[in-house]
């Protein structure tokens, strides 16, 4: 993950994931998630993977890093307040500054479904078709890979043989699997690497 001050990170935790912490909590939560400058979402931290000091049995985390200077008191507000919420898990700082800093939240309960589908790449069985109205805008491509829109079945092909070299591949041989790689693909992108250039 190349992370910039100044710029959100998109990756597929970003996209599939993050809509959960937003609906999965309570308002106050929500509201003050919003006023974040979010720099980047994933699934771990390559830099505290062998550390005793996290432990993550019975948790579904999720990395959060903020950068604390775009809205300075509210981060240091929304961080001590988030210390005290029972999805807290554990906190730190990102760099030598301190303005990078990273939030480590348990998933809500609510949507262990879908995180545990993430994981298995299976992104058509995250959510309930209720839960795909309520959280994805229908123009959007993450809507579109949920539902398995088919009209993505081109766009996916392309994909499947330009990173595969699968020149014989039909489209109508893709009309039941996902419409989207699983994270494992570039799994680089959904942790945090150990020397985090900011």
């Amino acid at each position: 993950m190349q992370i910039k001050y100044g710029k959100r990170y998109k990756n597929k935790t970003s996209q599939y994931l993050l809509p959960c912490l937003l609906e999965g909590y309570d308002k106050i939560f929500s509201m003050k998630l919003k006023e974040m400058f979010i720099l980047g979402c994933g699934l771990g931290d390559n830099s505290i993977i062998n550390n005793p000091n996290f432990n993550f049995t019975d948790k579904r985390p999720i990395f959060i890093l903020i950068d604390k200077i775009s809205a300075k008191r509210k981060s240091e507000d929304f961080i001590y307040w988030v210390r005290y919420q029972f999805y807290f898990i554990k906190d730190y700082p990102m760099d030598l500054i301190g303005r990078a800093h990273m939030l480590i939240l348990d998933f809500p309960e609510k949507y262990s479904n879908a995180y545990d589908k993430f994981l298995e790449g299976k992104y058509s069985k995250m959510f309930t078709k209720e839960d795909i109205e309520n959280m994805f805008p229908k123009d959007t491509e993450e809507y579109k890979i949920l539902v398995k829109d088919k009209s993505l079945i081109p766009i996916f092909a392309e994909k499947l043989r330009e990173t595969f070299e699968l020149k014989t591949l039909r489209e109508e041989d893709l009309t039941e699997v996902e419409l989207e790689f699983p994270y494992t693909i570039n799994q680089e992108d959904e942790f945090f690497n150990t020397g985090l250039s900011l």
